[in-house]
């Protein structure tokens, strides 16, 4: 898979021991069709993933901008918010064109960024 865009997230409450990461990977296949990678879990554990492919970005759009508002509201969950902590676009592809900035905005812009 050619990775052309990643989104990583993170939330660390010491009192209640929660640290979670969420990332997101969005690419294309050896065959052109998108792919968007999801990995999330407690951070120090082996992560979970969940893979996703479509010939169509929105599908694949409608999937990720879900999963980024469900992290938006883990406040009111797990006691802290999510930051950034890495955003990394290539190959002409853009964190907007994937992640509304309304999106966006619900998390800290501190982060390392690469392009």
């Amino acid at each position: 898979m050619e990775n052309l865009l990643t989104l990583a997230l993170e939330a660390h409450n010491g009192d209640r021991n929660h640290h979670r990461r969420y990332e997101f990977q969005i690419g294309r296949d050896l065959f052109a069709i998108w792919t968007l990678s999801i990995r999330y879990g407690r951070i120090g554990a082996p992560l979970r993933e969940e893979n996703f492919s479509s010939d169509t970005v929105e599908d694949l759009k409608q999937i990720a901008v879900a999963r980024l508002h469900r992290r938006a509201n883990a406040k009111r969950r797990i006691g802290t918010d999510y930051t950034v902590v890495e955003k990394i676009e290539s190959g002409g592809t853009a964190m907007d064109d994937w992640f509304p900035k309304a999106s966006l905005s619900h998390f800290s812009p501190s982060c390392s960024t690469s392009g």
